[in-house]
């Protein structure tokens, strides 16, 4: 993408400014939300808002796929991508809780494989390096992309464990030495990567002896009361799922083109599908003083930069906004743009989920800037 020179991006921010104070401030919600998804040719959305604690909005908008032009609905279930991750450090950190176990400890004491960094194999890699990112294991996207189900759609028929011991031993079918790790010494330098939480949700796995997805059902679902929740397409009973859409321009003209349902073998960093609501339910449970699902220890560790000299802004999953107590997570996949932000102190969250891409500066601008600052407008 060509970017704008400095003066004329400048200019062009300047004029959105004075095009949303104009119209977008004095809109209904309902009727702000509704025009920004048709000016970022977005397809669906949702959106919820959280204020002082309590859900204070939900909206839908557009639609579950543009072929068959069915409404999302309040129930509509998208897929989260990124912003699947705070589930994945929380399942984890419940663990730590439940069995008594330090993040300090050496995950693969865990694992069915040695995870080791070959260019350190003396240097353990704990559970605070894959919560914090100064693990050394990074995304080969050469790997991980050719791993979508895509074209053809579904769940991934490759299992977490099977992946990631090709992906972490050598001679796995999917190791690269010089690819896969970063050229730090865990522990002394920050690189953000999936594969991080991939390894913490597989050490759930062994730890608890539970299949991952089974075990947030079973701590997090169930006793937040959250049942239309899944990890996997084909556990989903129901068509009230929205398709994610690929932004194509062809001769000047965006075509948002249907994508299938699709997986990959990494499932716990993005496959969870639910509707915003139920998102916003969760990040109730963490907002409140008396957590149903963490202890107060865990819920400040899970906001907390765990390497605040390396990574001062990560915290586990999470952006630390300049704003004090405020958090932010993008997830950004193949046909899906999301966003979801917080505010411990004041209580209050945005969760927007959209089955679409944003496919220029344009619709960014629409949609980060112009719709989440006129969310934060409503929950202050």
């Amino acid at each position: 993408m060509q970017k704008l020179p400095a003066k004329e991006l400048f200019i062009t921010l300047f004029l959105w400014g004075i095009l949303f104070h104009l119209t977008g401030k004095t809109l209904p919600l309902n009727d702000f939300l509704q025009q920004k998804l048709e000016e970022a040719n977005l397809v669906g959305m949702q959106v919820a808002l959280v204020k002082n604690g309590e859900l204070l909005y939900t909206g839908s908008f557009g639609q579950l796929h543009l072929t068959y032009a069915t409404p999302v609905n309040a129930q509509s279930l998208f897929m989260t991508a990124t912003c699947a991750q705070p589930f994945t450090i929380a399942a984890a950190l419940k663990v730590m809780e439940q069995r008594h176990i330090s993040m300090d400890d050496t995950v693969d004491r865990h694992l069915p494989f040695a995870l080791i960094n070959p260019a350190f194999p003396t240097i353990p890699i704990s559970l605070r390096m894959l919560m914090g990112h100064t693990s050394g294991i990074k995304d080969n996207w050469e790997v991980l992309d050719a791993l979508y189900t895509l074209p053809e759609g579904g769940d991934s028929p490759l299992k977490l464990g099977t992946f990631l011991q090709h992906y972490i031993q050598p001679g796995g079918d999917f190791f690269d030495a010089a690819e896969n790790f970063e050229g730090f010494a865990p522990g002394n330098g920050y690189g953000y990567s999936n594969i991080n939480y991939a390894l913490l949700a597989l050490w759930v796995e062994q730890v608890s002896g539970k299949p991952f997805a089974e075990y947030v059902k079973d701590e997090f679902f169930g006793p937040l009361n959250l049942p239309d929740a899944y990890y996997f397409w084909e556990e989903v009973p129901h068509a009230n799922l929205a398709s994610p859409h690929q932004s194509v321009v062809e001769n000047g003209t965006l075509q948002q083109t249907p994508l299938p349902h699709y997986g990959y073998p990494d499932y716990p960093n993005g496959q969870l599908r639910l509707s915003a609501t139920t998102y916003a339910r969760f990040l109730q449970a963490l907002l409140s003083d008396t957590s149903a699902v963490l202890s107060k220890a865990s819920t400040q560790t899970l906001f907390t930069p765990l390497y605040p000299t390396l990574a001062p802004e990560n915290a586990t999953a999470w952006h630390v906004k300049k704003q004090k107590h405020s958090y932010s997570l993008t997830g950004n996949d193949a046909g899906v743009t999301n966003f979801v932000w917080i505010n411990r102190k004041t209580k209050s969250a945005i969760v927007v989920f959209c089955n679409a891409e944003t496919y220029s500066f344009t619709s960014e601008v629409l949609f980060y800037d112009e719709l989440v600052e006129r969310l934060k407008k409503e929950v202050r």
